[in-house]
């Protein structure tokens, strides 16, 4: 029998356990439906930073002429 008293936490570490409690709780599922929408709507912004996405669009040796 483990006779250690546990040492009292500060509200800071208490405050921390509570918020990683709740992030973990999420499904792995709403998470990528959540990113998902965000990366949709982030593909809209015209001006968007930054590399551009990877899309189907033809490239420059498609367009040639034939």
């Amino acid at each position: 029998m483990n006779t250690m008293k546990k040492p009292p936490t500060s509200a800071e570490y208490d405050a921390f356990k509570a918020l990683l409690g709740k992030i973990v709780a999420v499904p792995r599922e709403e998470m990528k439906r959540r990113e998902a929408e965000y990366k949709a709507k982030a593909a809209l912004n015209p001006t968007k930073r930054g590399p551009k996405p990877k899309g189907s669009s033809p490239g420059p040796v498609d367009q040639l002429p034939a």
